[in-house]
């Protein structure tokens, strides 16, 4: 489980049982935290102030669906049991372990945050719905930071929290802490409950650093470039390229996310994390900033090899860095 996020995901399932039971790569999910690479000025991550919410519509949910997934592994996986918030993916998006997502709940989907806001679950088990209407079984832990109640579908420049009288929406800021395997769906009512199974990559990490490196460097050429085609006065835009160097060395090697920090019954404990972990989470960090479907983003988080997954972001970045060294080059000639 990762880091001090995962610390509190253990710390609440122990503190927190639910009511007995009787359901190549950017994230309703505002796109505010990684907004992806692109062609034009929009491939920089935006600002919240100028985020648009994506929406989504309600999901009928069946009690007792199985949605069975092969989890390799030496041992038996340990299931545990969750609140379920799912969302379209085509609306949502798909969340990575340790990474931010700012989802736009509206319809029916509402009452389900507002039951399990009601009980004080921090904790929810955030899952896609494919374009065919059925859940997919790989989804992510998140911890639910906070929930603002009718947040305006158009903020103001003056008001990024304007709100609506009718509380008809909210706005879901969560954390992705952990992956897991639906295996069961137990009830519907009030809110969704299932019977989920945790993991976490599976290779081997020897020879993995010097893949991480060379993917790191690209990502990093691909923003540098970024930078250059920055106009003067756009504040936001380089104050997104800044936030995206600093995102992606979060986890790599004595990155400020290699080391964990939680406050206990004495005071604060701290550990660092294992190589395998710290690796694992490096993946998902670089592959947060790149372009790709909701489908492809889906594909790398449920995936289970580190190396597959960073080798997937390294050959997505090739074709982004050429076009942009190319922008690069004819803004150099034309003299801006």
């Amino acid at each position: 489980m990762s880091g001090a996020v995962g610390a509190i995901c253990t710390a609440a399932f122990a503190c927190a049982p639910l009511p007995p039971s009787t359901s190549p790569w950017v994230q309703s999910r505002a796109v505010c935290t990684a907004q992806p690479f692109g062609t034009s000025p929009s491939f920089f991550p935006l600002s919240k102030s100028k985020c648009k919410a994506r929406r989504h519509q309600p999901l009928q949910l069946k009690a007792q669906d199985e949605v069975p997934v092969d989890m390799p592994g030496p041992n038996p996986i340990p299931v545990k049991r969750i609140p379920l918030l799912p969302i379209p993916i085509e609306a949502g998006g798909v969340l990575f372990p340790e990474c931010k997502s700012n989802i736009l709940v509206i319809g029916d989907t509402v009452d389900t945050v507002r039951s399990i806001e009601a009980e004080q679950l921090p904790l929810v088990g955030y899952c896609n719905i494919g374009t065919d209407g059925k859940v997919m079984p790989i989804g992510t832990i998140a911890l639910l930071e906070e929930v603002k109640w009718g947040i305006a579908d158009e903020p103001s420049e003056s008001s990024e929290d304007s709100v609506d009288d009718d509380s008809s929406n909210a706005l879901c800021k969560c954390v992705g802490v952990q992956r897991f395997n639906i295996v069961e769906i137990e009830r519907t009512e009030p809110y969704p409950i299932a019977k989920v199974q945790l993991f976490n990559d599976l290779d081997d990490v020897s020879g993995m650093p010097d893949l991480e490196s060379k993917t790191l460097k690209a990502i990093e050429e691909v923003l540098s470039l970024s930078a250059k085609l920055i106009k003067e006065g756009k504040v936001e835009e380089a104050a997104a390229v800044r936030e995206a160097f600093e995102r992606i060395q979060r986890f790599a090697p004595g990155g400020p996310g290699t080391f964990q920090e939680v406050m206990g019954p004495l005071g604060p404990i701290g550990w660092k994390l294992g190589e395998r972990e710290r690796l694992e989470l490096s993946s998902f960090a670089l592959a947060d900033i790149t372009e790709t479907t909701e489908l492809d983003r889906y594909h790398i988080l449920e995936a289970t090899s580190t190396m597959q997954r960073f080798q997937r972001v390294m050959d997505s970045t090739a074709p982004t860095k050429a076009e942009l060294a190319a922008k690069v080059s004819l803004k150099s000639i034309d003299g801006e």
